[in-house]
């Protein structure tokens, strides 16, 4: 994801006249014939500048007003409102949080337990298949699918880091939260481990925490993500 916006320059340069005109300029494209307005594929639609994610196609719905239409943000989005009054109307404009891209409207006319509906641009978005998210970066966002039935409860493979260099007292129940993480052992440089069939990755006389082995699901989180 680009935490940055970039210039209008640079955004002629990438998008396409109607992205342009639909994220920069408040531009509305036309119903029924746009991307999105008919896909069904699962996955994850995010923003067609800095990559943010935005919505999740398990909360995506036929409105029938020929644009993509969603009950809610992706979970933890922070999707801004603004008022609109332009063209004689009063309006809830929706942007994203970091590219502060036009997105569409959000209307209380929604099937959802919220009562609302985000009416999108497909042209604000770029769609990440489900099988693509975590390769992505998204993998956090996963969670939602299996839950859904959409992916295997539990992961196929897993990978293992070691992180060491330093006190992790306690930090073990810490990383233990974090999404993907499958379950944390503590490597002790001297004292007794509470784990005696985790082999000392340190050396010392400390007797304290100095290393943590951490086995994660790859398909929910990265390496870089860990850290």
């Amino acid at each position: 994801m680009n935490e940055s916006k970039p210039s209008a320059e640079d955004l002629r340069r990438r998008l396409t006249p109607e992205q342009f005109q639909v994220t920069q300029q408040c531009g509305t494209e036309p119903p029924f014939r746009n991307a999105y307005w008919d896909h069904k594929e699962p996955g994850l639609y995010v923003d067609v500048i800095s990559g943010e994610p935005l919505f999740l196609s398990l909360d995506k719905f036929d409105s029938g007003t020929g644009w993509p239409s969603f009950t809610r943000p992706a979970p933890g989005v922070p999707i801004v409102e603004t008022v609109d009054r332009a063209h004689g109307m009063v309006r809830t404009e929706v942007r994203s949080p970091k590219a502060d891209s036009h997105l569409g409207h959000v209307f209380e006319d929604g099937p959802g337990p919220d009562g609302l509906r985000f009416c999108i641009n497909s042209a604000a978005l770029r769609f990440v298949p489900i099988a693509d998210m975590a390769a992505e970066g998204y993998g956090h966002l996963l969670g939602a699918f299996r839950d859904a039935g959409l992916l295997d409860a539990r992961p196929t493979s897993t990978e293992s880091a070691v992180l060491a260099g330093g006190c992790f007292w306690g930090m073990e129940e810490i990383l233990r939260k974090i999404p993907g993480v499958l379950n944390t052992r503590v490597g002790y440089t001297g004292g007794t481990t509470p784990d005696p069939g985790y082999e000392q990755v340190c050396t010392g006389r400390t007797g304290h925490a100095e290393a943590i082995e951490v086995t994660f699901d790859p398909t929910v989180l990265s390496f870089e993500g860990l850290l």
